[in-house]
């Protein structure tokens, strides 16, 4: 658990703030078409060059492991950006998976489920888990 009056606290909890959008954008790219796709990924594309912009700045001991990550993300969404296959009703839309939807518990102002692909931001997620552990927003 981060302490909210450490020194680092405001840096992780906003690097934290950029892998979670990136993140959400996993889920919403999923039932898009490819016209609406290319447009979601344009914006992780922008977010992820924002995070790599705010990391290099505050995170400078890890700069160099933290470019390759980078590197990784944005290759991974440019790869998925390209696909564009004929799906099933029910499937991603990018890869045709068989998507799955689990309960959250949520509450009446919360999402009571979340869809997700779990085969093509599979990736992507590794790679924030990753970025994750390197800024210690794994920790919030």
């Amino acid at each position: 658990m981060i302490r909210l009056n450490s020194l680092n606290a405001k840096k992780i909890f906003r690097a934290g703030g950029y892998t979670d959008r990136i993140n959400n954008f996993c889920r919403k790219y999923i039932p898009e078409s490819y016209r609406e796709r290319k447009h979601t990924f344009q914006k992780m594309k922008s977010e992820c060059l924002a995070l790599n912009e705010f990391l290099q700045i505050h995170f400078e001991e890890r700069k160099e492991a933290i470019q390759i990550l980078m590197n990784e993300l944005i290759i991974e969404i440019e790869n998925l950006e390209v696909k564009n296959e004929i799906t099933q009703e029910g499937h991603c839309n990018v890869c045709n998976s068989p998507l799955k939807t689990y309960d959250t518990l949520g509450s009446d102002k919360t999402p009571r489920s979340i869809t997700v692909c779990p085969n093509c931001p599979e990736k992507i997620n590794h790679l924030l888990n990753k970025l994750d552990w390197a800024t210690s927003t794994v920790f919030i």
